[in-house]
């Protein structure tokens, strides 16, 4: 499915590295049980975005049971408040920034030693001018997909590749081994040295796991803590 050799190749040869992020964990699933057992038996870190308004205890009481994973925020409860006719996005421009704080300080009660300061946008999308307040509201970094890594106003890594294909009828089907893999090489030749893989456990079909299983199993002396990537001090 996955040449992995030419992949792990490709990475010693740029000198990158990879990660993993979820989105969307609310509650206890058998999905998320399958997410959560392959982080510990892989031994791979796993940035878990969390959407504080609609988690459960059950999450919470899951997630505490798996020490190799670190929780994120998510927005605020995944709602779509762009005008009709934009592309989904929670976080725009007037949006109440005071909610972003009372949610971070939910996950950080919630999930104690696990939770990092860092935001990953619903939809991947946030407004500029709030990006700039988030150092003020208390996050050390955030992420998105597919745009940049830098770290001005504050870090920012972001995935590099989804294996869903996203759109099509409202289903989620696997995007295929060579259009996943091809954009990790990608990212490799636009120079990226942190290289995200962005799973959502919930809409993953068989052949969407077989690929992710795939590559944390033979590419796992590639992947890095996502403390180490995003240099998160705790808050």
């Amino acid at each position: 499915m996955v040449n992995t050799i030419v992949l792990g190749l490709a990475l010693r040869l740029h000198g990158a590295k990879l990660w993993w992020r979820d989105d969307d964990a609310t509650r206890d699933t058998p999905a998320l049980r399958q997410l959560l057992d392959l982080s510990a038996t892989t031994k791979i870190p796993l940035l878990l975005a969390v959407i504080p308004k609609l988690m459960d205890d059950s999450l919470v009481t899951l997630v505490r049971q798996y020490p190799l994973v670190r929780v994120v925020q998510h927005g605020v409860i995944h709602h779509n408040n762009a005008p009709q006719g934009h592309k989904k996005q929670e976080l725009v421009a007037d949006f109440d920034s005071t909610l972003l704080i009372k949610e971070k300080q939910r996950l950080k009660d919630a999930f104690g030693a696990q939770f990092r300061p860092i935001l990953v946008p619903p939809w991947n999308r946030i407004d500029d001018e709030l990006v700039k307040q988030l150092p003020d509201l208390g996050f050390n970094a955030w992420s998105a997909y597919a745009h940049q890594e830098t770290d001005f106003p504050l870090a920012r890594r972001d995935c590099a590749a989804d294996p869903i294909c996203w759109g099509i009828n409202d289903s989620r089907p696997f995007r295929g081994s060579y259009r996943t893999t091809a954009t990790i090489i990608r990212a490799l030749l636009q120079g990226w040295k942190h290289i995200g893989i962005l799973t959502h456990h919930q809409d993953m079909d068989e052949q969407t796991w077989s690929y992710i299983r795939c590559l944390l199993r033979n590419l796992n002396q590639y992947y890095v803590d996502p403390d180490q990537v995003f240099h998160i001090l705790k808050r």
